[in-house]
């Protein structure tokens, strides 16, 4: 009887060895860019304005958002705000995210004395693709797979609490940098360098300054 060819017999166990070398050395870029088309994907007709907000971002935080941007880019800090009820002070209004650095940014996008709202709706989109990418980057840390990264990426990004509270903004703004105060905690754990307890402490501010404190705490 012929001796089977030592090559053939050895390659089932070479294949699956290549694929996992691929997948190792590509997926940890592959993966991340799969998370942020998935979530593109889900919000699409969104991003391109077929629909729009509602309930409270209707009522509530588009609205402000609106005044502020509006009133920066006219040259003047809204310390009230004359359209709500009897008028009511804006800037101590926590939920209104004055301080939220990335509100700032809004301001650009300013058109005509109006801020787009598609552009808002933008604005919330990539919220939770910073929050996808930053669970991503903590379950690496961990040395999982790719895979086993992007399906918990996945779930972070469209599990029950944040399909239900797109509508809040300070609670999408606060949640999408929990992952990354997580991954700082565990670069502080294992390095006890000054510089983790730095950029935890500044995570930590930004989501308080996003203007819901319950989500962090």
């Amino acid at each position: 009887m012929q001796d089977a060819d030592p090559i053939e017999s050895v390659h089932p166990a070479i294949e699956p060895a290549a694929r996992g070398a691929w997948l190792e050395r590509h997926g940890h870029w592959l993966a991340p860019l799969t998370l942020v088309a998935l979530v593109c994907l889900y919000y699409f007709d969104y991003l391109l304005g077929r629909v729009f907000i509602w309930e409270d971002l209707l009522r509530q935080y588009y609205p402000t958002a609106n005044y502020f941007c509006t009133s920066i880019r006219a040259g003047h800090f809204p310390f009230w705000q004359p359209g709500l009820m009897n008028g009511v002070p804006f800037y101590t209004d926590l939920q209104v995210g004055l301080y939220y650095p990335f509100t700032w940014l809004l301001v650009l996008f300013v058109r005509d004395g109006t801020l787009p709202v598609l552009v808002f709706q933008w604005y919330i989109v990539l919220h939770f693709c910073l929050g996808g990418l930053g669970l991503y980057a903590f379950l690496k840390h961990h040395r999982l797979s790719p895979v086993a990264c992007l399906v918990g990426s996945i779930i972070f990004c469209f599990a029950g609490f944040s399909a239900l509270h797109v509508i809040h903004l300070p609670m999408v703004e606060a949640y999408a940098w929990l992952p990354i105060q997580f991954l700082l905690v565990d670069k502080i754990v294992t390095t006890r360098r000054a510089k983790y307890y730095a950029w935890l402490t500044l995570a930590i501010l930004l989501s308080l300054l996003a203007g819901f404190p319950q989500t962090v705490l």
